[in-house]
């Protein structure tokens, strides 16, 4: 029975769900918050003078607070949950909206005069409700998956279109499940012999087509050749309810990064510049040194430890350098644990390592599966060739044929290159797609943030830890 439960009853029950669980997290906060204050080894640093209130007076507000809550989580979207996100966002949004709940929840204290609450208590509130509604959200997000998984409450999608965009798109949404759409297929534009599978049909019957195959939402991906039919495939599905989503081509043109302006009253496009020049590159850098001579300090015996098993594994030195292209182009040479044999391109010369490489030393495999091999690196961003976060440097002999073949590669060299990028943390390391991962490196560059910056290191623990990508 679960399993036939529509996707349009699992998005109305999804939020339900989500909005009891928020009460309940609520209330158990404002219990937390009492018992802490008050009956909790806490009172030793801070003693109760004036005695214990009664508990019903919290609990009688806390109903007041689960409307607050509800009110202002529901004004931030945090009910809308079929768009995915991660742990470490989904934390973010929830810090934001409590943020955004607690001045609520103090006006109304203060003008509640029959009683006068505890401050103390209040801020162990904001700190307990941030915590319990955090945790609580993340069990909603991991059922959620799990019922996604086995395919309860997926909305059915179509890709318009039959390119490499539309392909990427096609494989994005059922190669991840838990993300709760599955593509049906691919629906033809202009393209007179397209080579996908399983192609549903052409926009001149969309209407019959969406009502066939029960979509959900269309996702358009058209070539630029294509553009000008997308006012007529939207006409065509006029009166279906069904979402739209527009996949612009970050290869072909940065759409995302237009500005409209005037110039003497002359309409303008401006195209933004990368938003790490001035106080923001300040920003970013000083953050590396901070972060970067902490993490050598903590992991300093860890890396004297490594150097003296590679000396026992196997011979050759401890470190292996090699050049490779950064910022403006400029070569540098990059630090790694040496986890191959002495010279083990002179046969084969420049390649990239594979599964299962013969060229790997024992110990070399594990510190690859782990990426210890990347701790010496921590110098290269100290030296101020690398950055904690950033676009793979690759060597120059790739990056001259790259530059030749995928249009916009050089954008990468834009900033400093990372330790760990976007495209790492989204599953795309070593032998992968270099035309995905460059889409990937130009929309960090185009949209970088100090927090953009921390969610990609806090998923790079997350995948050192239980990712299967390296080798």
């Amino acid at each position: 029975m679960v399993r036939n439960l529509p996707a349009s009853r699992a998005e109305v029950l999804f939020p339900l769900a989500a909005v009891a669980l928020d009460a309940l997290a609520i209330m158990g906060s404002f219990g937390l918050s009492y018992w802490l204050r008050f009956y909790s080894p806490l009172t030793q640093i801070l003693p109760v003078t004036l005695g214990v209130p009664p508990v019903g007076r919290y609990w009688e507000f806390s109903l007041a607070a689960v409307v607050i809550f509800l009110a202002v989580f529901a004004a931030r979207g945090l009910y809308r949950l079929h768009h995915r996100v991660s742990t470490v966002e989904e934390f973010s949004r929830v810090l934001k909206a409590t943020l955004l709940a607690l001045p609520w929840l103090f006006t109304v204290a203060f003008f509640y005069r029959d009683f006068s609450y505890s401050r103390a208590v209040f801020g162990l509130i904001a700190v307990n409700a941030l915590v319990i509604v955090t945790a609580e959200r993340a069990l909603i997000q991991s059922v959620q998956r799990k019922l996604y998984r086995r395919g309860v409450g997926v909305l059915n999608a179509a890709v318009c279109g039959t390119g490499v965009l539309a392909r990427c798109l096609h494989e994005k949404l059922n190669g991840n499940p838990h993300l709760g759409y599955r593509s049906r297929g691919f629906i033809r534009v202009d393209d007179p012999q397209p080579q996908v599978q399983p192609l549903l049909g052409d926009t001149e019957a969309i209407a019959d087509l969406v009502r066939r195959e029960e979509l959900d939402l269309m996702l358009i991906a058209l070539d630029l050749s294509e553009r000008p039919r997308l006012d007529e495939i939207v006409r065509r599905c006029d009166g279906l309810d069904l979402e739209f989503y527009f996949a612009p081509d970050s290869l072909v043109v940065a759409e995302g990064k237009i500005q409209s302006t005037t110039l003497a009253g002359l309409p303008l496009l401006k195209i933004k510049e990368s938003p790490l020049f001035g106080w923001k590159g300040v920003v970013k850098r000083a953050f590396d040194i901070v972060v970067a001579a902490l993490a050598l300090a903590l992991a300093a015996p860890l890396m004297v430890l490594i150097a003296l098993l590679i000396k026992l594994d196997s011979r050759g030195p401890v470190f292996y350098r090699q050049e490779r292209i950064g910022l403006d182009n400029r070569a540098f040479l990059i630090t790694k644990f040496r986890t191959m044999a002495p010279d083990a391109e002179a046969a084969s010369g420049p390649v990239w390592a594979r599964r299962g490489d013969p060229r790997t030393t024992r110990l070399g495999r594990l510190l690859r599966r782990l990426s210890l091999d990347e701790l010496p690196q921590i110098f290269n961003v100290l030296k101020g060739d690398m950055s904690l976060v950033g676009p793979r440097p690759e060597r120059p002999h790739f990056v001259g044929q790259f530059r030749q073949a995928v249009p916009r590669y050089l954008e990468r060299h834009r900033v400093r290159s990372g330790i760990t990028g976007w495209a790492q943390v989204n599953g795309l390391r070593g032998n992968t797609s270099i035309e995905e991962r460059t889409r990937y490196d130009i929309f960090y560059v185009e949209n970088w943030s100090p927090g953009f910056d921390l969610k990609i290191l806090l998923l790079t623990v997350r995948e050192v830890l239980f990712g299967k990508q390296a080798y």
